[in-house]
């Protein structure tokens, strides 16, 4: 499982609520209005359903969006959803239109700088966040966030003297001691980075970004279980929290406890709706523990939301192949891995043996298919 620090600062919102600025619509609008609320309640609880339903929730968004193009709370979630499936491009134009509803917006604008950070372009994560503090100098949490942006870029002194600039204004902030413990961390200084932590930690004892980042540490000290007791009291001081859950369930992953770790993968996508990595996690937790419709269901919902996931599929097909007994979709699953344009080099050489099994033991099974 991936280790990440998290960007401090970025909302999830699920929450319908009234537009921002009045307006005196005519009956027509009235109505498109009504339809795209009920369009957008329709997807929360596809979301926020046990069986959650990722691809027609994404559909029932861009329909509200459509019916209401001034309907922030729409596209700032549609944004989020897609950048869940890795749909970057499509995130990006969601929040942007989320911006174009509410200029300078700290929400879409701090999602909006995490989409930029996700799709491996920080870059430009950083240019929007320098844009919105030339507006708003005194946004401390935007400097911190910048700070996180920088120093996944390498320029670490630059991001010090974002965290030490909130420190200057604001002496007792968490996190930007949060921020600068990392730093060190990163820079091998572990003796300052504790010392931070520890500063951090007196501010806010009970903040579960600096409980995870702190764990997280210990974690790359090899200190395992006093990072599993620290991601355990940030997960309990904010279930929302999911990088805690998600860091935990990652541990419990690598000691082969699939019991903790499908528990605290599903409770990370109970609170926090199509989250793939959580997802991907619980499926693999799942097949361990020989659950095989859960995990064909998480991997099913993963696909709701990236139709082309890579890991998805290949697990999916590896699933068909050896649990369901089932060639024909283990063939169909692996012939979409190779279609996808994301497949590795080795998972393409041992999908196209898998592939050669099949057809070697069940002729018909990848009839007509691309190899």
């Amino acid at each position: 499982m991936k280790r990440l620090w998290p960007l401090t600062g970025i909302l999830v919102l699920f929450v319908a609520c009234a537009p921002h600025r009045p307006v005196q619509p005519d009956q027509a609008h009235l109505q498109a209005r009504a339809q795209a609320r009920r369009a957008f309640n329709r997807a929360v609880a596809l979301m926020r359903a046990e069986d959650a339903d990722y691809f027609t929730a994404k559909h029932e968004l861009e329909k509200a969006c459509r019916l209401e193009p001034d309907f922030y709370q729409a596209h700032f979630n549609l944004g989020l959803l897609r950048a869940r499936g890795h749909d970057f491009a499509g995130a990006i134009s969601a929040l942007r239109q989320a911006l174009r509803c509410r200029p300078q917006d700290e929400a879409a604008t701090f999602a909006l700088a995490d989409v930029y950070r996700a799709q491996g372009r920080p870059e430009r994560g950083v240019t929007l966040l320098e844009t919105f503090i030339a507006r708003h100098p005194r946004n401390l949490v935007a400097r911190n966030n910048l700070a996180v942006l920088l120093r996944l870029m390498g320029r670490l002194d630059q991001a010090m003297d974002q965290a030490r600039y909130v420190l200057s204004r604001d002496p007792k902030n968490p996190l930007a001691y949060n921020n600068l413990a990392i730093i060190f961390s990163e820079k091998d200084e572990p003796a300052m980075a504790e010392e931070l932590f520890r500063q951090a930690l007196l501010l806010k004892p009970d903040d579960p970004r600096i409980l995870n980042n702190r764990a997280m540490a210990l974690w790359k000290e090899g200190r395992v279980q006093a990072a599993i007791d620290l991601f355990a009291r940030a997960f309990s001081r904010d279930s929302h929290f999911s990088r805690a859950g998600l860091n935990m369930a990652a541990i419990y992953l690598d000691c082969g406890d699939w019991q903790r770790a499908a528990a605290t993968f599903r409770k990370v996508i109970k609170n926090d709706p199509g989250n793939i990595e959580a997802l991907l996690g619980e499926a693999v937790a799942e097949r361990a523990l020989g659950r095989i419709e859960l995990a064909e269901r998480s991997y099913r919902q993963i696909l709701g939301l990236d139709l082309s996931n890579p890991q998805a599929l290949f697990n999916l097909g590896i699933l068909y192949m050896n649990e369901k007994k089932r060639p024909d979709w283990a063939c169909q699953a692996f012939q979409r891995y190779l279609a996808s344009g994301r497949a590795t080099a080795e998972g393409s050489k041992q999908v196209r043996g898998f592939i050669e099994d099949i057809k070697l033991a069940a002729p018909q099974a990848c009839a007509g298919g691309k190899k």
